[in-house]
């Protein structure tokens, strides 16, 4: 999606993309891998995602990588809210 956001909008591609990844704890090993593969450095990590994802994503990131600064960037929020004895979305989320 950030790809295509990037192409789409900026006419631009992403440097480094991963494209295998199936979960929030397999994007953080991904990128890990990625950044050793290219020297990148991951003393400072930002983590733009979600408020449903951002914890684990944070909670991954301390478990592999320890020594890194986790900086948490929630995109956009979710208000979730009881109704008919269930937890749903106040308002459904774009693009879920």
């Amino acid at each position: 999606m950030f790809q295509l956001y990037l192409k789409e909008k900026y006419n631009l591609q992403a440097d480094f993309l991963k494209t295998a990844s199936t979960n929030c704890g397999n994007n953080v090993t991904n990128v890990l891998v990625l950044a050793k593969e290219n020297d990148l450095p991951t003393n400072r990590i930002i983590v733009m995602q979600d408020t449903t994802m951002q914890r684990r994503m944070h909670t991954v990131f301390r478990k592999e990588s320890p020594a890194s600064q986790i900086i948490n960037y929630a995109t956009y929020q979710n208000h979730i809210v009881v109704s008919d004895n269930r937890l749903v979305f106040e308002a459904q989320p774009a693009g879920m």
